[in-house]
């Protein structure tokens, strides 16, 4: 899925846990994303997402401890402990959709999952412990063992750098 990216589970974790808390806790009827008094709480909100989301590979819960902002200078205390299977739920969607992509490249490539050595595990989601078990399922999943050899982000940038290379315009040189 060329669009889905670990900034959608951020945002997830954001609309669908972090607004809905903050606006209970403090009574606030127009805090969300896109309303200007809160833009500076929005974006802190999805720093700390995404903070989160990274240490829960590797943790079973994290606490967000912040202030938060307002348009009218008010600051608030927020704190919110996030759990493992909060962001597995919210992230669930789009595990779904990426197996169900591949599955169907690897079918319409005439592929199964005994013609593949290995899958190249790319890009900062992959770290989820719950998306790689789902992957590797050979039920629900592509079957397909993962590579662990090389980290997910490196992966990125090699890729990004290798895609920069061959799309480059070759250089011109005007001589006289």
């Amino acid at each position: 899925d060329n669009h889905l990216g670990g900034k959608l589970i951020d945002w997830a974790i954001v609309e669908e846990l972090l607004v809905p808390a903050v606006a209970r806790e403090y009574g606030l009827t127009d805090f969300r994303r896109g309303s200007e008094a809160w833009v500076g709480a929005i974006a802190k909100l999805k720093q700390e997402a995404e903070e989160a989301k990274i240490s829960l590979s590797r943790l079973p819960s994290y606490k967000i401890t912040t202030y938060l902002k307002g348009g009218d200078g008010r600051v608030l205390p927020f704190e919110y402990t996030l759990r493992r299977e909060q962001v597995q739920e919210l992230s669930e969607h789009y595990i779904r959709k990426t197996i169900s992509i591949c599955k169907k490249l690897l079918e319409d490539s005439g592929v199964g999952p005994g013609d593949v050595e290995k899958v190249l595990l790319v890009g900062g989601p992959t770290l989820m412990p719950h998306l790689r078990e789902q992957l590797e399922d050979k039920h629900e999943g592509l079957g397909i063992a993962l590579e662990y050899k090389h980290n997910p982000m490196t992966v990125v940038a090699q890729g990004a750098a290798i895609f920069a290379a061959v799309r480059a315009p070759a250089a011109s040189i005007k001589i006289g």
